[in-house]
C-alpha cells in the first residue's frame, strides 16, 4: 500500500503518512463520511484554515504572518492561497453585481477628481479596469512590497519577499473583507456607495494597524510610516496612471480623441490613478 498523495510506501495500520503527514483513507466516500469532512475541516475552527486565517488576521495578525515566514504551514492558509480566495470572492461578487459595482466605482473616481467627466468615456474606463481587475491586484503587490520595505528601510526585521508576503495577507485580508460587506450592502444604494468610496480609507487603516502589530510601533511612530508610505506611494500612483492611458491607447481600447475630450490631459491621468486606487482597495 503508499500514500496517495505522495507515493511513499506504507504499513498495513499506518494511520498517518510519515513522509507527508497526510491521513491515510481507504474508506470510500458516503453521505457519513461526506458530513464528517464537513464538520472536521469547515465547522471545526481550528481546522478551517481559511476561517482561522480571516480571524487571527482581524485580531492576531503578527501571529499569522510571523508563523509563514517561520515556516508554520499547517495552522493557516498561505498567502497566496488566501488571495486566491480573495480573488475568487470577488470575481463571484462581479458575475451578480457587474453593473452595480462599476456605476459605484465609476462615481467614485469622478467625485475624487472634483471634475465632471464624460459618461461614456468613464463606463468605458471602467468596464477596462474591470477587465484586468485580477491582474492589476496581483501586479500591484509586488510595488506595495517594495514601498514598505523603502519605508522600513533602517529595519531589518523582514526582507523584501517577506514584505511581499505581509502585503498579500493584507491585500487579501482588505479584498475579502470589502466582498463580504459589498454583498450585504449592495441592495442599498446609498450605503454601497459610502462603503465602497471609504475602502481606500480602510485600506491605509488596517495596513498601519498590520505593521504596527509587526513592528510593535507607537502611535506617532506608525503614524509618520503611513504619511511616508503615502508619499513614497503617489509617485507609484501616477506613474500607474499614465501607463495605462499609453497601453489603452496602444492597444486601441481608448482613442486619441477620447483623450483629448478630456479638459486636460492630467485630468484623465488623475482619473486613471483614482480608478487604480480604488480596484486594488
Amino acid at each position: 500500500m503508499e500514500c496517495k498523495n505522495c507515493k511513499q510506501l506504507l504499513k498495513e495500520n499506518d494511520k498517518f503518512c510519515s513522509a507527508c503527514g497526510a491521513k491515510v483513507i481507504t474508506q470510500r466516500l458516503t453521505f457519513s463520511t461526506l458530513l464528517f469532512e464537513v464538520r472536521e475541516h469547515v465547522l471545526n475552527l481550528e481546522n478551517n484554515r481559511p476561517l482561522h486565517t480571516f480571524i487571527d488576521l482581524f485580531i492576531r495578525p503578527k501571529k499569522v504572518v510571523d508563523g509563514f515566514v517561520n515556516g508554520v504551514r499547517k495552522r493557516y492558509i498561505n498567502p497566496f492561497g488566501y488571495m486566491t480566495v480573495a480573488v475568487t470572492l470577488f470575481g463571484l461578487f462581479l458575475f451578480f453585481f457587474i453593473e452595480d459595482y462599476g456605476a459605484a466605482m465609476s462615481t467614485i473616481s469622478t467625485s475624487m477628481n472634483g471634475a465632471e467627466i464624460q459618461n461614456e468615456l468613464s463606463h468605458k474606463i471602467n468596464n477596462i479596469t474591470l477587465k484586468y481587475q485580477s491582474l492589476l491586484f496581483f501586479l500591484f503587490i509586488p510595488f506595495l512590497a517594495l514601498i514598505s520595505k523603502l519605508v522600513f528601510l533602517k529595519n531589518k526585521k523582514y526582507n523584501y519577499f517577506e514584505h511581499l508576503i505581509i502585503n498579500t495577507y493584507g491585500q487579501a485580508h482588505i479584498s475579502i473583507s470589502a466582498t463580504i460587506i459589498y454583498f450585504a450592502t449592495i441592495w442599498f444604494e446609498s450605503v454601497f456607495g459610502t462603503i465602497a468610496g471609504l475602502i481606500t480609507f480602510v485600506n491605509i487603516i488596517y495596513f498601519a494597524y498590520l505593521f504596527k502589530t509587526l513592528y510593535s510601533l507607537s502611535f506617532w511612530q506608525i503614524f509618520l510610516k503611513t504619511l511616508l508610505f503615502i508619499v513614497i506611494l503617489i509617485p507609484f500612483i501616477i506613474a500607474a496612471g499614465i501607463g495605462m492611458w499609453v497601453v489603452l491607447l496602444l492597444s486601441g481600447q481608448i482613442s486619441l480623441q477620447e483623450l483629448m475630450e478630456m479638459q486636460k490631459a492630467q485630468q484623465g491621468i488623475s482619473y486613471i490613478a483614482s480608478s487604480i486606487i480604488n480596484w486594488t482597495s
